[in-house]
């Protein structure tokens, strides 16, 4: 019977072999052939260390023969091993051209693409894979708004804005942030818990119902105040909810001097010739008026309010009418008053 294949290691090649066992830069299959050779220097046979690893009793004995002819060279596999690539960095380049084009585009469309275009054939998996390589990854697109056109306007608004809050931040004025926002008696529906094997359902409703609309005022972290209606604002709306402003601006002014902002986007119920004419009348009531540039709702701190109530608040829920929902929107907007312990308001209109 021949004798058994037995290998010596010296401590630094003991600790060379331990350092790749360890290493996160060094492939599988190199680590467990250097587990296979520290095995080996403490005396397990081959077949003990073969039904350890899972492995033939023949790779285990290549393993040694090869450390014995190359030492640590032969840990490695040699260049050429594998299948060549069926694909090259100018099909990447194409590739990637495709996924910045705006719009959504699966790994299968893309593996069907490649296909029809470069006669590269990878299966969706395949390109999934190449994908993550590459550090791509699927996830949730968002909308971006038109880019303004003249990008000084925007950035000098942007430096008067900045100004504001700062005066702000001074309490030398009452900064508030103006928007108008709709809900759907039927949100989106999005992630939720559920058993695992069991789909959880949310039943639609017979009647869709109406959107209702909301028109606030937000000041950070001190007040919300805002109006509902069903159906879509108008200008003498608008012209109500900013007449009730204008009184609570001349009354913070007499009490506490400091005139009051308000910020504004350039919807089309806010630049009316009908409101135009009343700036001047809020204006001596300390309230004064001041307009984002076009297409800036990053600018416009109320839209964070928005997102978080539909997402939070309302997301998920399907209600029984436009009454219902209503209800739900003063409650969300109640509830992330007490969470930011800030106050909320609503204007009743008659």
């Amino acid at each position: 019977m021949p004798a058994g294949l037995k290998i010596t290691l010296t401590l630094n090649e003991d600790r060379t072999l331990k350092e790749l066992e360890l290493a996160k830069e060094v492939s599988r299959r190199t680590k467990h052939r250097a587990s296979v050779l520290r095995l080996n220097s403490r005396g397990w046979t081959v077949k003990a260390i073969a039904d350890y690893l899972g492995w033939a009793e023949s790779t285990v004995r290549q393993t040694i023969h090869r450390w014995n002819k190359s030492g640590l060279l032969g840990l490695w596999d040699a260049s050429g091993r594998g299948k060549k690539a069926t694909w090259c960095s100018e099909d990447w380049q194409v590739l990637e051209k495709w996924l910045n084009e705006p719009r959504s585009i699966s790994a299968r469309q893309l593996s069907q693409r490649l296909a029809r275009e470069r006669q590269v054939f990878l299966g969706a998996e395949q390109v999934r894979r190449i994908l993550k390589k590459k550090s791509w990854c699927w996830k949730r697109l968002r909308r971006k708004p038109p880019i303004a056109k003249n990008q000084e306007y925007k950035k000098a608004k942007k430096r008067d804005l900045e100004t504001l809050e700062l005066w702000a931040k001074q309490d030398l004025i009452t900064l508030l942030y103006l928007d108008e926002s709709g809900c759907c008696p039927e949100s989106p529906l999005s992630y939720g818990y559920g058993k695992i094997g069991q789909q959880k359902i949310v039943t639609q409703k017979t009647r869709k119902g109406r959107r209702v609309n909301i028109m606030g005022v937000w000041e950070d972290k001190q007040r919300f105040e805002y109006t509902l209606k069903v159906g879509t604002y108008k200008a003498k709306s608008y012209l109500r909810f900013m007449n009730w402003q204008a009184e609570r601006a001349m009354k913070r002014l007499f009490e506490t001097g400091k005139p009051t902002i308000i910020v504004h986007d350039n919807a089309s119920i806010h630049r009316s010739k009908l409101v135009k004419k009343h700036h001047q009348n809020w204006l001596k009531q300390g309230l004064s008026v001041f307009f984002l540039p076009p297409y800036s709702p990053e600018m416009n701190r109320i839209e964070g309010q928005w997102l978080h109530l539909k997402r939070q608040e309302l997301g998920g829920y399907v209600f029984e009418d436009e009454y219902d929902l209503a209800l739900a929107i003063i409650e969300g907007l109640e509830n992330r008053g007490q969470q930011g312990n800030y106050s909320v308001e609503r204007l009743l209109f008659n």
